[in-house]
């Protein structure tokens, strides 16, 4: 009788085990679906492209699954206020030929309160950028693709002040004689920023209007420093690298 006893007791215990088992695999499971993997994003391949073009996303690593994080100071005469920027390439591919990769930026309010229009505060949303050879413009992809009307974000030969460019469709078509609008690159140099590697980086400056434009630039990393002063209001924004990942 205690043997028939013992045997139901260990047979009540095993089917219990088992469906703690199945339970906690079937938790398991559903954490699975609402967590994303350290590798969610593979490397873009890189398609049929020309080799100026592969250099620059080289210089320029705007691949699936690249992100930069920034911190944000946007200030005034008034305040000043803190965001945490991201900024995450989560989609790239061919177009017409070209390579083209969207940008999407998502911002978080760490410090400050800034009121309904503060001019300063970083934006929010997807920004689509095209690599054509050295030059990488930002377009708008609800329109045909036509860059002599888009914007030239960057030139990945760095042209001096002397060989510069106008960022600005209209401007670069006028060819006006005014500095503002202007960009131009420093001479090369090392820099150490987060981490320990050593990059070769440029200063970018563009002239505008009562103030200046000024963004570091480090080839294989991408922008590691941004900065807006509007001298004749004592206000603008600073955004420097905190961190990033790679493809």
């Amino acid at each position: 009788m205690k043997s028939m006893k013992s045997y139901f007791y260990w047979l009540v215990v095993l089917i219990l085990l088992f469906l703690c088992s199945c339970t906690a695999k079937s938790e398991n499971s559903d954490d699975s679906q609402h967590t994303q993997p350290a590798d969610e994003f593979e490397r873009a391949p890189d398609f049929d492209l020309d080799p100026e073009t592969l250099s620059s996303l080289e210089i320029y690593p705007l691949r699936s699954g690249s992100s930069w994080i920034y911190d944000y100071l946007g200030f005034d005469a008034d305040r000043e206020v803190l965001w945490r920027v991201v900024d995450t390439v989560v989609d790239a591919k061919i177009i017409d030929g070209y390579y083209v990769a969207e940008l999407e930026r998502k911002i978080e309010l760490l410090e400050g309160n800034p009121p309904t229009g503060f001019i300063f505060q970083p934006e929010e949303g997807a920004k689509w950028f095209l690599i054509d050879g050295s030059q990488v413009y930002e377009i708008d992809l609800s329109l045909d693709i036509d860059l002599s009307q888009a914007w030239l974000a960057l030139d990945t030969t760095f042209p001096g002040r002397d060989q510069g460019w106008y960022p600005d469709p209209q401007m670069r078509q006028a060819f006006p004689q005014s500095m503002f609008g202007y960009r131009y690159a420093s001479d090369a140099y090392k820099d150490q920023v987060p981490g320990d590697k050593t990059y070769t980086c440029y200063n970018i400056v563009t002239e505008v209007e009562n103030g200046k434009q000024e963004a570091t630039f480090c080839e294989a990393l991408g922008y590691y420093y941004f900065e807006y002063n509007n001298y004749g209001e004592a206000s603008g924004y600073r955004m420097e690298l905190r961190g990033f990942s790679l493809q």
